[in-house]
């Protein structure tokens, strides 16, 4: 997983009210980690106010471009166009804790089943740890 957050535009995030109080920390704190925008929808807007990685009415842009996107407690139903207007050209990873919900009016890349927040929680960590690993890799060839 930690493997997907390194594409080369990074990738675009999108939580949703089913994400829960947990799931919606550590999703700020991914987003802080990787220097990403976040988009919050339906009850999750609020959560992420006044952060400067919370971006609101742009989601089709940052999804149009995108080589990653990850769905946090969010289904692919009316809300989300049942997913058709995300291109079928990318990495697309759907993390909820309803398995019914996962995968259900779209294919994707990855799908995660689980509480988000415990989800979310390793991987805020992995990509630290994969990017300090780097840099010793680095510092002990030059």
């Amino acid at each position: 997983m930690a493997d997907i957050w390194w594409q080369p535009n990074g990738p675009r995030f999108s939580t949703g009210s089913r994400c829960g109080p947990r799931g919606h920390n550590e999703a700020i704190a991914l987003l802080r980690g990787l220097d990403i925008p976040g988009y919050f929808n339906g009850g999750s807007r609020a959560v992420a106010t006044g952060d400067p990685h919370h971006f609101d009415r742009t989601r089709g842009e940052a999804f149009a471009n995108a080589d990653v996107i990850v769905i946090v407690g969010t289904p692919f139903d009316f809300r989300m166009g049942y997913g058709k207007r995300i291109s079928k050209n990318l990495t697309l990873v759907q993390i909820d804790m309803d398995y019914r919900t996962v995968g259900k009016n779209r294919d994707i890349s990855l799908g995660l089943v689980g509480d988000p927040g415990a989800i979310l929680g390793v991987c805020c960590r992995r990509p630290r740890a994969a990017s300090r690993t780097t840099s010793a890799r680095r510092g002990s060839n030059g």
